[in-house]
């Protein structure tokens, strides 16, 4: 799980991993709702697949986000499960990680 507290327009903002593994791997990534995607101002719930070069999903984990103040901040929290693998989850855990860096870098510029 990770977790971000995103501050707009200020230097405060923080991402927390346990883990920095990132994938060099050249796939493209596909976000297809699932069945039921929820899309709320407080969570946001969708599938997540890779897919190979002919364009088949791989393995589907479902990907959870919420949204919940925190004082001044909003703290994003990001779980997705179920992984075939630990280096798989490892690997994600990073991407994820580093996509959360440049949204609070991205939410800090002025």
């Amino acid at each position: 799980m990770l977790t971000a507290a995103l501050s707009p327009g200020r230097q405060q903002s923080s991402v927390s991993s346990s883990s920095r593994v990132f994938s060099t791997r050249r796939a493209r990534s596909c976000l297809e709702p699932g069945p039921s995607p929820t899309l709320e101002p407080e969570r946001l719930v969708f599938t997540f697949a890779w897919e190979d070069a002919e364009g088949r999903p791989g393995h589907e984990t479902v990907v959870t986000v919420t949204f919940d103040e925190f004082g001044a901040k909003t703290k994003l929290t990001l779980h997705q499960a179920v992984f075939e693998t630990v280096t798989a989850r490892e690997l994600h855990q990073g991407g994820w990680a580093s996509a959360l860096e440049c949204l609070a870098e991205y939410l800090a510029r002025d």
